[in-house]
C-alpha cells in the first residue's frame, strides 16, 4: 500500500502542476497521431524528436519549413476543459515580453485536436539537469541568477508575475545562458487574468513563497522568493526544505532555513546573505523588486560591497529559537513570565493582567520538536484578534499563554508533522471533568497556576486514506480531507483490541469506527490528524458541489463529496456553548443528499445506539 506521505504527495503535486506524469502515455499517443498527419499534409513543420514536458504538454523539437529554422513546438491536446485556455494564457504572457533571457513565442496554431504553441528552441538542457549533472561554481550560480532576475523584472514591469520559478522552468543554452520558460501558470497583476480559479492553490510547493501557498495575494516578491530558493539549491546542491509536502509547505512558511555555511563552509559570506534575504518570510524583508536582487548579485559578481545585510540580532535570535511570525511584536515564549508581560502591554489589542496566564507544559514524543501553537476560536477557526499570540519553541517546553483555544504543530525531522487541538483554562477552572471538554490538560504539581497538556505523539506512520485538498478562503485556512471516515482497520493502528461495545455491532475490518466525541479527539490524534471542524465540513460541501457542476470532480472528489452527503453521522472538533462546568455541546454532521445538517450532543453520546463516526482532517498552511 501507499503511504500517506505518498497519497498527499500525489494530491498536492496534481494540484499544483509539478507533475504531470498522469495522462502522458494518452498525450503521447494523440500528439503523434496528429503530428505524424501533420507531417504528411502540411508544409509548415517537420516534427523531429520529443525534447521535453511542459506544465499543459510535452514540447517536441521541430524544423520550420518556411523560414529554415530550428523551433520548439509545445503540443497542447485538448483533452481537458482547461487546456485550450492554458495555452492562450501562456501565448499571451510572453507575447509581450521581449527580453534576451526569456524564451519567444513565435505564434500559436489552434485545431479541433491540439493546440501548437511555436516556441524559440533552445539547444540544450534545463538548470535542474544541469544542477544534477554538474554543480556549477558559485559565481556561475550567481551569473545564472542575476541574469534570471532581470527576466524576472522585465516580467514584472510588465505586470506579469510568473508564480512557478524553479530550476526546470529555467533553461540552459550550449552557452550556459539561462532563459525563463513556462509562463503557463503566470498572473496579470493589474488585473484578474489567471490560468486557475482565483481561490486554487498552483505552483512548485519545493520554491512556492510562504503567502503564495496560504493563497495570498502574489506579487513580484513570490517570485524573488522563488529565485532566491534555485540559488540556494544551486550553492548547496539541494532546497531549504525537503520531505512530506506539508513539511516543505510549513518549513517554507515557519522555519528557518539552515545557514548555507553549515552546509558548505566554503560558500561566501556575501552571497549567503543575498540569498538569504531573498527568502525571508515576510515579502517586506525581501528585495522589493527583481532588479535590486539582479544589482546585488552583480555586485557580488564584481567584487563589490552588497546592499543586503544579514539578518539582525534579534531576528537571527528569533530565528534560532525557531520563532517566524507574522507581525514584528511577537511573544517570545521562551522568555520568563515577565518578559511575556512586558511585550504583552504593546502588542496585545486588550489589557492582559498577570493572572489571566497559565503556565502551560508542554511535551511531546519524541522531544526535540519545534512546536507552534496558533489561537483559535471555538470552532477551531484561526482567531484574527489574538494573532499576536503565535508561540513557538522546542520541546519538552512552558509557554505562558492566555486562556483561549489553541491549534498546535509539531515537527521533527524524519517525522511525519503532527497536529492537535489543545484548551488552556480560566484561572477558576480548577479540574477538568473530562478529556473531551477540556481537550487535554491537566492540573500541574510542580508550578503555581500551571496545567500540563497531555503529550503530543508522533508517529512514522500514517492511515492508507487519500486527502483532497481544498484551497481554503480569508477565514478558512487551506487544509487536506480524508474521502472516508477512519474505519475499523485504522483504528487497529492505535490499538489492538476494539472498545468492548463493538461486540455487540455488526462490522468488518472495513466498516466505520464508531465512537463519542472524546474517543473520537483522542484516536484522531494517535492517527496524526485532528477532526475537521463543522466549518470546513460546509466549505469542502459547496467547494466540491461548484466545482462537480463547473467541471466534474475526479475520484477522490466525488467519494468525498458523496461521504458528506449520506445520511451517517460525524463527529466535528467544533465545540458550541463551551463551559467548563457543565456539559458543552459537541457539534456533529449527516447530509441529507443536497447539503450538511448540523447536530448538537453531548460528548458522552453512546456509540452503541448513535453509531457517529469520524474522519481525518490535517491543516495545509497553517495560518
Amino acid at each position: 500500500m501507499n503511504s500517506m506521505e505518498d497519497n498527499i504527495s500525489d494530491v498536492c503535486d496534481n494540484t499544483l502542476h509539478a507533475s504531470i506524469t498522469n495522462g502522458i502515455a494518452s498525450e503521447d499517443t494523440a500528439s503523434l497521431h496528429y503530428l505524424n498527419s501533420l507531417q504528411k499534409d502540411s508544409d509548415e513543420f517537420r516534427f523531429i524528436e520529443k525534447i521535453g514536458s511542459g506544465a499543459f504538454g510535452t514540447v517536441w523539437k521541430a524544423h520550420d519549413l518556411l523560414l529554415d529554422r530550428k523551433v520548439a513546438i509545445k503540443v497542447v491536446p485538448n483533452s481537458e476543459l482547461d487546456d485550450i485556455e492554458a495555452a492562450l494564457h501562456e501565448a499571451k504572457a510572453v507575447a509581450g515580453l521581449q527580453h534576451p533571457n526569456i524564451v519567444r513565442i513565435f505564434r500559436v496554431k489552434p485545431s479541433s485536436d491540439l493546440v501548437l504553441l511555436i516556441n524559440e528552441l533552445i539547444e540544450g538542457g534545463n538548470l535542474l539537469d544541469l544542477i544534477r549533472v554538474s554543480k556549477p561554481s558559485f559565481n556561475q550560480s550567481a551569473e545564472i541568477c542575476r541574469s534570471v532576475a532581470l527576466a524576472l523584472d522585465h516580467a514584472h514591469s510588465q505586470g506579469i508575475v510568473h508564480r512557478d520559478v524553479k530550476p526546470s522552468n529555467i533553461l540552459i543554452d550550449q552557452n550556459n545562458t539561462p532563459y525563463l520558460a513556462d509562463f503557463g501558470i503566470a498572473k496579470f497583476m493589474n488585473t484578474a487574468v489567471t490560468i486557475r480559479q482565483p481561490d486554487e492553490f498552483i505552483g512548485s510547493i519545493g520554491y512556492m513563497a510562504p503567502e503564495q501557498s496560504r493563497n495570498k495575494t502574489v506579487d513580484a516578491r513570490s517570485d524573488i522568493y522563488s529565485l532566491g530558493v534555485v540559488l540556494y539549491e544551486l550553492l548547496v546542491g539541494s532546497p531549504p526544505f525537503s520531505g512530506t509536502p506539508q513539511e516543505i509547505i510549513l518549513g517554507h512558511q515557519f522555519q528557518p532555513p539552515d545557514s548555507l555555511q553549515t552546509r558548505n563552509q566554503t560558500i561566501p559570506v556575501d552571497i549567503e546573505t543575498i540569498c538569504l534575504k531573498a527568502i525571508e518570510k515576510r515579502p517586506g524583508d525581501r528585495y522589493q523588486s527583481a532588479k535590486l536582487f539582479a544589482e546585488d548579485l552583480e555586485r557580488y559578481l564584481n567584487q563589490q560591497p552588497i546592499i543586503a545585510k544579514p539578518p539582525s540580532v534579534l531576528r537571527q535570535f528569533r530565528y534560532r529559537i525557531g520563532v517566524i511570525a507574522r507581525r514584528p511584536a511577537v511573544t517570545i515564549s521562551i522568555f520568563a513570565v515577565m518578559t511575556s508581560l512586558i511585550a504583552a502591554m504593546f502588542v496585545f489589542p486588550y489589557e492582559v493582567h498577570k493572572t489571566d496566564y497559565r503556565n502551560v507544559k508542554i511535551r511531546t514524543g519524541p522531544d526535540e520538536c519545534y512546536v507552534f501553537v496558533h489561537p483559535v476560536d471555538s470552532h477551531g477557526n484561526p482567531d484574527p484578534h489574538r494573532s499576536s499570540e503565535i508561540s513557538t519553541s522546542k520541546s519538552p517546553t512552558t509557554l505562558n499563554l492566555v486562556p483561549g483555544h489553541y491549534r498546535v504543530i509539531a515537527k521533527k525531522n524524519g517525522y511525519p508533522t503532527a497536529e492537535v487541538n489543545r484548551y488552556v483554562p480560566k484561572a477558576e477552572e480548577n479540574q477538568p471533568l473530562s478529556a473531551a471538554k477540556t481537550l487535554f490538560w491537566s492540573l500541574s504539581n510542580h508550578q503555581p497556576n500551571g496545567i500540563e497538556w497531555m503529550q503530543i505523539p508522533l508517529f512514522d506512520y500514517f492511515p492508507t486514506t487519500k486527502m483532497v485538498y481544498f484551497p481554503g478562503n480569508n477565514q478558512i485556512p487551506a487544509f487536506f480531507l480524508s474521502p472516508q471516515v477512519c474505519s475499523v482497520i485504522e483504528f487497529r493502528l492505535t490499538r489492538n483490541q476494539l472498545p468492548r461495545y463493538f461486540r455487540d455491532l455488526e462490522y468488518n475490518e472495513h466498516s466505520p469506527f464508531w465512537c463519542n466525541h472524546m474517543v473520537a479527539t483522542y484516536n484522531a490524534e494517535q492517527l496524526g490528524f485532528r477532526m475537521p471542524t463543522i466549518h470546513e465540513i460546509r466549505y469542502a460541501t459547496e467547494y466540491l458541489t461548484s466545482v462537480k457542476r463547473s467541471r466534474g470532480l475526479n475520484s477522490p472528489q466525488e467519494s468525498l463529496l458523496n461521504s458528506l452527503l449520506d445520511q451517517d453521522r460525524e463527529w466535528t472538533s467544533t465545540i458550541r456553548n463551551f463551559d467548563p462546568k457543565n456539559k458543552s455541546d459537541v457539534i456533529g454532521f449527516y447530509g441529507d443528499g443536497r447539503t450538511v445538517i448540523e447536530f448538537d450532543a453531548k460528548e458522552n453520546l453512546s456509540p452503541l445506539t448513535s453509531r457517529v463516526a469520524f474522519r481525518a482532517a490535517r491543516t495545509a498552511g497553517v495560518q
